[in-house]
């Protein structure tokens, strides 16, 4: 697993709107590869 990142730096890391990366990680964890956790943090499965 890797280290926990921060919504708000994934949103300025990527420069996409808020409302795409929320989307594109929602995908991700139904898909099991990110998991949310407390904070708005993500992280790798």
């Amino acid at each position: 697993m890797g280290e926990a990142i921060a919504f708000d730096f994934l949103v300025q890391s990527v420069d996409l709107p808020a409302s795409s990366v929320s989307s594109a990680l929602l995908q991700l964890e139904l898909m099991g590869l990110v998991t949310q956790l407390p904070g708005m943090r993500y992280q790798r499965t």
